[in-house]
């Protein structure tokens, strides 16, 4: 009997780096009409790279990604890629073929990529009625997907927004 070792573990960590203009905002809350500035970092927390790495990062019926807008993007330690992060109208996501995304042997912490991208919060009163009390533009079902360059094990997983540190 055998334990398979090989274990992909890519990870998207999303940020708001800034609310209609103000960097680094304490209050995570906006108005219909202004604009959020998101940034997605991209890591490679297992034990294999993997293959036809896919970042896909739904638009929320609460916000609006203006088409030609700028996504801009940076790959890092030694990571490279040829494929350029764009909006599919059509699916209403912002779609990034990484290809393969590289693994460095006791660094899980290394940043491969990041993308950094704005969206309008809709002032469509219909579609933040529509959301109920509390309406919100979330990224939480973002996701990265492919298959274990060694294992061929196919994943999925989605973004996550940060880390907590507080003990229970």
């Amino acid at each position: 009997m055998s334990v398979d070792a090989y274990i992909p573990e890519p990870k998207g960590l999303t940020s708001i780096t800034s609310i209609n203009n103000v960097p680094n905002p304490t209050v995570l809350s906006a108005l219909p009409g202004q604009t959020i500035n998101y940034s997605l970092s991209i890591t490679n927390e297992g034990t294999e790279a993997t293959n036809n790495t896919l970042i896909a990062i739904p638009i929320p019926a609460t916000a609006i990604f203006n088409t030609g807008s700028t996504i801009t993007y940076n790959t890092y330690n030694g990571f490279t890629t040829t494929n350029v992060p764009y909006f599919d109208p059509a699916t209403n996501k912002i779609i990034w073929n990484l290809g393969t995304l590289p693994i460095t042997a006791n660094h899980p912490e290394y940043i491969y990529a990041d993308l950094s991208f704005t969206l309008n919060v809709t002032t469509d009163c219909n579609i933040i009625l529509s959301a109920g009390c509390s309406p919100e533009v979330s990224l939480e079902t973002g996701t990265i997907t492919g298959t274990g360059a060694t294992s061929g094990s196919s994943f999925t997983k989605y973004f996550f927004q940060g880390y907590d540190t507080t003990t229970c």
